[in-house]
């Protein structure tokens, strides 16, 4: 096959680097993989392309952003963690990696939940100095107990992570809330069950790590919110009055 017989003009889109003049890029942060990416090949029209990409610090950044690239015809995005931690790990799944389509954003659940905050992460970055993400969890009335149900980090303005952050270091403990449903501690700190925040999510997922209504709709798997993000605080209400698993498996189901 000669090339003037190809119909289909086909084009490299590069997005990251592994390995280059004899030097492994495993081990190096993705934002300084992807300069040196920039930096050792160049743009051919039509051939060799670099992939579209934005830095983001925000959910409504990368909303417009997905917005933008749901308008060009493209499946959705990658959304990935630029600096700490960012190591590329072959063959394993992480959250330095989400994949981000449209069709998670299009989703039935349109009502929000009322969830309680049971740990926090230390914040890093422009977080620094403050918790940069929360580990949240519903109500079981049957059990009379929280059960962990995802972890939230976007929605906040910096003056609510100060005022979270004021909030929350004196109801951090040692050891898990008494009566708390977790698997793992994936968190830094726990807090006790103080505040309940209103959140809202692209969807529900079943999860092997959280607990939500675990095995109520798949045997040692709970449900979890996908893509949850902060709206208000609920002041008004206590820890009892928090969503229950029974309205999340409602969620899940509908």
């Amino acid at each position: 096959m000669k090339k003037e017989d190809l119909e289909t003009q086909v084009c490299l889109y590069a997005f990251d680097l592994l390995f280059v003049n004899d030097q492994s890029m495993l081990k190096k942060n993705f934002i300084d993989r992807r300069t040196t990416l920039h930096k050792s090949f160049k743009k051919e029209h039509g051939h060799f392309h670099f992939a579209e990409y934005q830095d983001a610090e925000s959910f409504e950044e990368i909303e417009a952003f997905l917005g933008d690239s749901i308008k060009d015809c493209c499946e959705g995005l990658m959304v990935k963690t630029l600096s700490t931690n960012a190591t590329y790990e072959p063959a394993k799944r992480s959250f330095n990696w989400l994949k981000l389509k449209k069709d998670y954003l299009d989703t039935q659940m349109g009502d929000s939940l009322d969830l309680v905050v049971v740990g926090a992460d230390h914040g890093v970055g422009k977080r620094k100095g403050f918790f940069g993400s929360f580990l949240l969890a519903c109500y079981n009335e049957d059990l009379e107990c929280l059960q962990t149900v995802c972890k939230v980090g976007t929605g906040f303005s910096d003056e609510a992570l100060e005022t979270i952050h004021n909030q929350l270091k004196d109801f951090v403990v040692e050891k898990a809330p008494s009566g708390l449903k977790f698997k793992d501690k994936n968190v830094d700190v726990w807090v006790e069950p103080r505040l309940v925040w209103e959140i809202k999510a692209a969807d529900l997922s079943l999860s092997p790590i959280y607990q939500a209504a675990v095995g109520e709709v798949e045997a040692d798997k709970g449900i979890a919110l996908r893509f949850p993000r902060f709206i208000r605080a609920r002041e008004d209400k206590n820890v009892d009055e928090a969503t229950n698993h029974e309205q999340i498996v409602d969620f899940y189901k509908s």
